[in-house]
């Protein structure tokens, strides 16, 4: 007998795991099972932008914010990873691409300095602090919230399906989506394998009990990707 797929559990906001999905699904069979359940969404925010030389990208949600009021002709852009640098890149930034990881990045940037003062365009929630950590180097840095993630119930519909699946494999990208995540599953007792995307992640993550944990090799969504996959086990992959 066939064991079942893993039904893959989406909580990043609705355009990133919609993204996901038909990323993976394209690889791995058109029919793969996908509940898609944001528990948070982006909500641009409109706030002055102080005069800046090069731009820090931590998530590509802050891009096209940034761009609405400042130009990015002749701006270089440091970018955590190559999907925000792809999106920054678009816009008509000059980027360099990070590592994948915020503090990676910091340190990218310290290693160079750039001459003029920085602008980390960012959401009202920071898992690490950009600004202060390349103030304390010496690096002119100050900040913009661009954007807030606004906090999503989980319906009762996709809460019934959730149940409804015999296993389940969530890709998880931050701390916060994890507790988020866990409130709403609290108490189900689910067959839940998780791919963090850091160690710290993969902490906050143990709040949803996974029967599997596995943390991705590099901190981006190739490396949640891969850690993913080894998550899936046996199934056939259509």
């Amino acid at each position: 007998m066939t064991n079942p797929r893993p039904t893959l559990l989406l909580s990043r906001p609705r355009a990133d795991s919609e993204g996901f999905a038909a990323r993976f699904r394209a690889r791995h069979g058109a029919d793969w099972p996908v509940i898609v359940a944001p528990v948070i969404e982006i909500a641009p925010v409109v706030a002055p932008v102080p005069d800046f030389r090069a731009a820090i990208f931590t998530s590509r949600h802050a891009v096209a914010s940034l761009v609405a009021q400042a130009p990015a002709a002749g701006r270089r852009a440091y970018c955590v990873g190559a999907r925000t640098a792809e999106a920054a890149r678009a816009a008509g930034f000059d980027t360099v691409t990070g590592p994948g990881d915020a503090a990676a990045l910091v340190d990218l940037i310290r290693a160079a300095p750039p001459a003029g003062r920085l602008l980390h365009a960012r959401g009202d929630e920071s898992a690490f602090p950009v600004a202060e950590a390349l103030n304390s180097a010496g690096i002119e840095t100050i900040e913009a919230v661009l954007y807030r993630q606004a906090v999503q119930d989980v319906p009762a519909d996709l809460l019934a399906r959730i149940d409804a699946a015999r296993v389940l494999a969530a890709p998880i990208f931050s701390p916060r989506s994890a507790r988020l995540l866990a409130g709403h599953l609290a108490g189900r007792g689910l067959d839940l394998r998780v791919a963090a995307i850091s160690p710290k992640v993969a902490e906050a993550a143990q709040a949803l009990h996974p029967t599997r944990l596995e943390i991705a090799e590099t901190p981006d969504a190739a490396g949640v990707g891969a850690a993913l996959l080894r998550l899936l086990g046996p199934a056939d992959p259509g």
